[in-house]
């Protein structure tokens, strides 16, 4: 096994042929090794891929090779890389992550993507945009470095989530206010004076069936966590109903985006289409998925 190898005198090369052939059986590509190894190239050794290049060839000394061979034993054991350095990239930053927030996804970059992409004339407006469900803080965070002038506010029912989140606030710069609330068992009636005039809604919510879990990759399943992931199968919506609620009470000047689940557009669609909306618009994921939604109300 890999942990009664004495690993001394290895240059990068040889540390990452060593990744390669320890995790085939692990992850599905040697594409996808690489990548969790430069995860660690970064983290470890501040290296990006052009200083990786220089230095791919040159001997490392025995505390970092000793760091790698640690990681190793716990990547064999399906533990995410992200979770091995406590970090994570999100539209070209770096998170904050632990197992009580979800690691951040590029489909979730794809909708804060499509949301800056649809507003890039607001840049400079003091927006009011509420973040639902927001784990680690990613999308607030990003939309609140973006629109400077903006007042947001983010939610999530864990705390521990939002004491990552307050976290990444903090390593960023920005100002966002976080709130401790349940979604679903919070009346919007309470507290819309809270949350007047809003431009954006903006929600991630737990949206994978129990009955898909076999999909989920053994380095997630377990490791995110499932308070942030599953919903029962018998009622896979019920975040969305409530969302659609609060949205259709406030009436969010700009729009309401969603991420949802791939295999649920048609259905999350229908739900929101029981609302009186002047558009919604379901959208694909570069993976040719229905993954994000937006809907705008008559205001």
């Amino acid at each position: 096994m890999f942990y009664n190898l004495a690993f001394i005198n290895m240059n990068l090369d040889q540390l990452q042929q060593k990744y390669i052939s320890s995790l085939a059986s692990v992850y599905h590509s040697n594409d996808e090794i690489k990548s969790i190894f430069h995860h660690l190239v970064f983290f470890y050794l501040n290296y990006d891929t052009t200083a990786f290049l220089l230095q791919r060839q040159e001997l490392l000394p025995q505390k970092k090779i000793s760091l790698f061979q640690e990681a190793l034993l716990r990547l064999q054991n399906n533990e995410p890389v992200q979770h091995i350095t406590g970090k994570a990239f999100f539209c070209q930053k770096i998170f904050w992550v632990s197992s009580s927030v979800l690691i951040p996804r590029q489909e979730t970059e794809e909708l804060v993507n499509w949301i800056l992409s649809d507003t890039t004339a607001y840049a400079n407006t003091p927006l009011r945009i509420l973040d639902l469900c927001t784990g680690s803080g990613c999308i607030a965070i990003s939309l609140a470095d973006y629109f400077q002038k903006a007042s947001v506010t983010a939610i999530d029912i864990c705390p521990d989530a939002l004491d990552i989140a307050q976290k990444n606030i903090e390593t960023h710069g920005v100002e966002v206010s976080l709130k401790n609330l349940n979604l679903l068992n919070t009346d919007i009636n309470e507290i819309k004076n809270d949350f007047k005039n809003l431009d954006i809604i903006v929600a991630n919510p737990p949206y994978v069936r129990q009955q898909e879990k076999f999909e989920i990759p053994k380095n997630v399943l377990g490791k995110d966590p499932d308070l942030a992931l599953f919903v029962e199968n018998n009622d896979p919506l019920i975040f969305y109903q409530k969302i659609m609620e609060w949205a259709f009470l406030i009436k969010p000047k700009l729009g309401l985006y969603l991420e949802i689940n791939e295999y649920l557009g048609q259905e999350t669609l229908e739900l929101i289409n029981q609302f009186d909306c002047e558009s919604v618009i379901l959208s694909k994921d570069l993976f040719g998925k229905d993954r994000m939604i937006k809907v705008n109300f008559y205001v």
